[in-house]
């Protein structure tokens, strides 16, 4: 295959109207100046790391330290796998792979978690509008309805 006939990820998969290109830039600048500030929204689900507070639709949502923070995790990945390891290693504080053993356990851990932040948000895991599951590996965000 010749670049030119390769398709780019980042190539437009449709022309936007007349009109709406700076329009969608601008949301495009906003949604990464908000993301780079620590504030994610999907879904109607806000999350800003500053002041530590979670809210859906304008509703404040109470998390613990742990569901906020693996929330937190999940949104900042976007579409992005977390795997259930990954997930352990951010709780713990372990930047990096430093050799740490992770048991099933842990791992289960992490479900249990995940599991009270769906049940506190009101997410349905056969049909999420925030927390999916990838089956044996780990957690990612629902896509945009």
């Amino acid at each position: 295959m010749t670049p030119s006939a390769a398709v780019s990820s980042t190539a437009p998969l449709a022309v936007a109207p007349s009109g709406t290109d700076s329009a969608d830039a601008a949301g495009a600048r906003d949604a990464a100046e908000e993301r780079e500030a620590g504030r994610f929204r999907h879904n109607g689900l806000s999350l800003d790391f500053g002041t530590r507070t979670t809210e859906i639709d304008g509703r404040p949502v109470e998390l613990t330290r742990t569901e906020f923070e693996l929330l937190h995790a999940v949104l900042e990945s976007g579409r992005r796998v977390r795997t259930k390891t990954d997930l352990v290693r951010r709780l713990r504080g372990d930047e990096y792979d430093a050799g740490g053993f992770i048991s099933e356990a842990d791992e289960r851990t992490v479900e249990v978690h995940v599991g009270n932040v769906r049940r506190k948000l009101g997410d349905d895991s056969r049909s999420p509008r925030w927390l999916e599951t990838v089956r044996g590996v780990g957690y990612r965000l629902a896509p945009t309805r």
